[in-house]
């Protein structure tokens, strides 16, 4: 039997475990704002990274919060979409990041 060994990541590239970021560990999507922070949708909603500590952003569909796109438009908006909603993640006036529903399966009849 051969063994084939991946090269060495390099140093800059840094690897996290899911009890790092408290939630699973596949990501569907990543996008980078202008301030450097990096979006990654989730199974648990939508992660942010600001290259020091981890913050889940909720979506507002308890029942099934998967985020399975992002988007960041030209004036740096961060547009999502989850399993039955979709909508965009803001600041709020506390300073914390938050998701704004734009259209949701319950009550848009867009999705039917």
């Amino acid at each position: 039997m051969r063994v084939i060994s991946a090269p060495a990541l390099p140093k800059w590239v840094k690897s996290f475990k899911s009890i790092d970021f408290k939630a699973p560990g596949q990501m569907f999507c990543v996008v980078q704002d202008q301030e450097q922070n990096m979006f990654f949708g989730n199974d648990y909603g939508v992660l942010r990274y600001n290259g020091v500590g981890w913050t889940i952003i909720k979506l507002k569909n308890k029942a099934e919060p998967k985020c399975f796109s992002l988007h960041k438009d030209a004036d740096d908006n961060i547009f999502y979409g989850g399993d039955a909603e979709f909508g965009y993640v803001k600041l709020n006036e506390k300073g914390i990041y938050e998701t704004v529903v734009i259209g949701d399966a319950k009550t848009d009849s867009t999705f039917d």
